[in-house]
């Protein structure tokens, strides 16, 4: 079924690359989530047209009451952004990662990170995939001085905030809401936020929500927003897992007839 989703994102026009695709099940429900990669010249509004159908697409190939998240990023990595290098690399061994650590070292760069493999194989097979994995990415960046891998079983579906007991939820809420709010008082440009959504799975939030910006911002532009977003919102919230913010495109206001 992961291969069918990868597959049916891929298949829609636009799409460059299939960055990271997580596919989770909890009880018949179905969540994924999905990082792309679009041409880096596209405007938010337009990058948000192939999310949509992209979203379509792997709607289409789930059950009916999937819950799917595209998150989209510019194409053509640069050469110094190594952890959307290594998300490149594993998708293209079908793999996951997390907590990627680039470490500037006298030497030169290192990194080291999680990368998850299905839980029904056996250390030599999944020891096997790792090490493709590596050696792809001293293809990719020939200056890294070392890779240190820890290799983990798939995480299994998250529970959703509404599985959490009463008390949790507003408190993270009203955190995440107050470091939006801080965020915005120094920030130029006008954002809006909403569809907040909460995961947790031990101590670690996860969170995910969507964001309003200017149609014609570029998808570059938008990615650098969304980043610095993350940050502040990691400043704030010690707490924090998987942080996924989808970048759209806000609605025209009303009375407002321009083509």
């Amino acid at each position: 079924m992961r291969d069918a989703a990868s597959a049916a994102a891929a298949s829609v026009p636009g799409v460059e690359e299939i960055r990271r695709l997580r596919l989770r099940r909890s009880g018949s429900l179905f969540f994924a989530d999905v990082t792309l990669a679009v041409e880096s010249a596209l405007r938010v509004e337009n990058a948000h047209r192939v999310a949509d159908r992209a979203e379509a697409a792997v709607k289409a190939v789930l059950p009916a009451d999937a819950d799917v998240v595209i998150h989209i990023e510019p194409g053509d990595c640069r050469e110094d952004d190594l952890p959307a290098i290594v998300r490149a690399c594993a998708a293209r061994h079908s793999l996951e990662t997390h907590a990627v650590r680039v470490l500037q070292e006298p030497a030169g760069r290192s990194i080291e990170m999680h990368v998850e493999v299905a839980n029904d194989l056996q250390l030599e097979e999944a020891h096997r995939r790792a090490t493709q994995l590596e050696n792809d990415l001293r293809d990719a960046v020939p200056d890294l001085t070392s890779i240190a891998t820890h290799i983990e079983p798939a995480v299994d579906a998250r529970s959703p905030l509404e599985s959490q007991s009463a008390a949790d939820a507003p408190d993270d809420e009203a955190v995440l809401e107050k470091a939006l709010s801080l965020f915005a008082e120094n920030e130029p440009a006008p954002f809006q936020t909403h569809d907040l959504k909460f995961a947790k799975h031990g101590e670690e939030l996860d969170v995910s929500f969507h964001c309003t910006l200017d149609a014609a911002t570029p998808i570059t532009a938008a990615h650098d927003f969304t980043q610095r977003l993350e940050s502040f919102i990691r400043g704030k919230m010690a707490n924090l897992g998987r942080v996924l913010i989808h970048a759209e495109p806000a609605e025209p206001a009303a009375g407002d007839d321009t083509k």
